[in-house]
């Protein structure tokens, strides 16, 4: 199936709203609201119908005016998402055509947090609740430059949570040594080098949902060696990545640090690295 072109995707999603007078509003929001994001055919439309009753929709297929699905959720719908907004309903629709429709209903009666969003735009408004939208903008979205307490809940959180992976490495427990690195660990990794790149980039940057656009942000080198703490798959690998992460954090903190004039926490590195090198030996010595 050929490709639908995004004046095609915007004419049926018009389309719908102008047919139906219980739509009275849509609005755009997501990527292709945001002035800073990256432009490729990969981006969803991320739409909100705001409606004049969301409850008679929920019981009809309606959808299928938009075209044949490879996949769809309907997170409401579903038991292990717990509906994050009162009054909304949403339908994530991948198309046959590669095409996706994040698509939410929104009552009427809750759609005012839309009305501050920075992140929205008005693509049609039939009662004019939404003619003063601000002007869409990344801002909130920035990384800005830490104050000195959180720099240091940064490193005490890496440094804390170190000792659980080397914990499990001791077990052997390879999935909970995993987990702790690749989630905790990295969080405040990753949070560390945003906040490097914004202490380069004259105090904020923006790197992006997930950190996607961290490359444009951070020199190549750097880059490299974050991506060499990813390769996870034994026990042996996850112990280089705990040194790895260890190095880097240090490298990366230390920078901030001068920058920011604030202060390192050697002593606890240190104390830290001497346990982790006690308790990883010892893991070694029970296999």
């Amino acid at each position: 199936m050929k490709r639908r072109s995004n004046d095609e995707m915007y004419a049926l999603i018009f389309d719908r709203a102008n047919r139906d007078e219980h739509i009275l509003a849509v609005l755009l929001n997501g990527s292709r609201a945001n002035p800073l994001a990256r432009v490729d055919e990969m981006q969803d439309f991320d739409i909100v119908y705001v409606v004049d009753e969301l409850e008679p929709w929920l019981h009809y297929d309606w959808t299928a005016d938009f075209g044949p699905v490879v996949i769809m959720q309907e997170p409401e719908g579903m038991t292990l998402f717990p509906p994050e907004y009162p009054g909304t309903y949403a339908w994530l629709m991948l198309f046959v055509d590669g095409n996706r429709i994040d698509l939410t209903l929104v009552d009427q009666k809750y759609s005012e947090r839309y009305c501050h969003d920075p992140m929205t735009i008005c693509l049609l408004d039939k009662t004019g609740a939404f003619q003063d939208l601000p002007e869409p903008t990344a801002q909130q979205f920035y990384t800005h430059i830490p104050s000195e307490a959180q720099y240091q809940d940064a490193l005490n959180e890496f440094f804390w949570v170190s000792t659980y992976v080397a914990k499990g490495l001791w077990r052997h427990e390879y999935f909970y040594a995993a987990m702790y690195l690749n989630d905790h660990m990295r969080r405040m990794l990753l949070l560390m080098v945003d906040w490097l790149a914004a202490c380069r980039h004259d105090g904020f940057c923006y790197t992006g949902k997930c950190d996607r656009y961290l490359p444009l942000c951070l020199d190549e080198e750097s880059c490299q060696k974050l991506m060499q703490t990813y390769r996870l798959e034994n026990e042996a690998a996850i112990v280089q990545c705990l040194k790895q992460m260890i190095i880097l954090m240090r490298e990366f903190a230390t920078e901030v640090a001068e920058i920011l004039h604030f202060t390192y926490p050697q002593a606890m590195d240190q104390r830290v690295v001497r346990y982790l090198e006690r308790t990883l030996e010892d893991s070694q010595q029970r296999k």
